[in-house]
């Protein structure tokens, strides 16, 4: 049986995501919670998912209110003599931005939108995933019951050789 490289690949990825101590033998739904679990490309769909929540949480927030206070229009020092109208002034400045809330609104559910974009992106890789992972567990299954088969088989066959060699 041969495998191409995309196989190869893939188990080669598939194999990497668990933690082997031992052979363990693992059924299906062991390794699909595995591949849910550890996957590397699942996990990255996870956080670009929880950024774009985070995203969504902060796209109602106001900038702060900026406070200043600080002289105007002073003159240098050592300028020398400065009448009473040139010395500049004492400033105090308050400043908020208030944001349009249809722009808020709006940017919220794009925001929404993108994060189930990434959850669905999540789940067709997941289920791509899964997909191979079953062809490949079954694929082993179906190997090991044509192994078990020839064995049998050939103890049948050296069982006929020696009653034959007997007759």
């Amino acid at each position: 049986m041969m495998f191409n490289i995309k196989k190869i690949s893939f188990l080669a990825a598939f194999l990497s995501t668990f933690t082997v101590y031992g052979q363990e033998i693992m059924n299906l739904d062991q390794i699909l919670t595995e591949i849910s679990a550890n996957n590397p490309s699942l996990k990255s769909y996870e956080s670009r998912t929880q950024s774009k929540d985070s995203k969504v949480e902060g796209a109602g927030s106001w900038m702060a209110p900026m406070l200043g206070a600080g002289t105007f229009m002073s003159p240098y020092p050592a300028q020398g003599i400065i009448s009473d109208d040139n010395r500049g002034a004492f400033m105090i400045s308050a400043e908020q931005n208030i944001p349009n809330t249809a722009k808020i609104r709006a940017r919220k559910e794009y925001l929404k939108v993108q994060s189930q974009t990434y959850e669905l992106g999540r789940n067709e890789r997941f289920n791509q995933l899964r997909a191979s992972a079953r062809y490949l567990y079954f694929s082993l299954l179906v190997a090991q019951k044509r192994l078990v088969f020839q064995r049998e088989n050939q103890q049948i066959m050296q069982t006929m050789k020696k009653l034959a060699e007997i007759r």
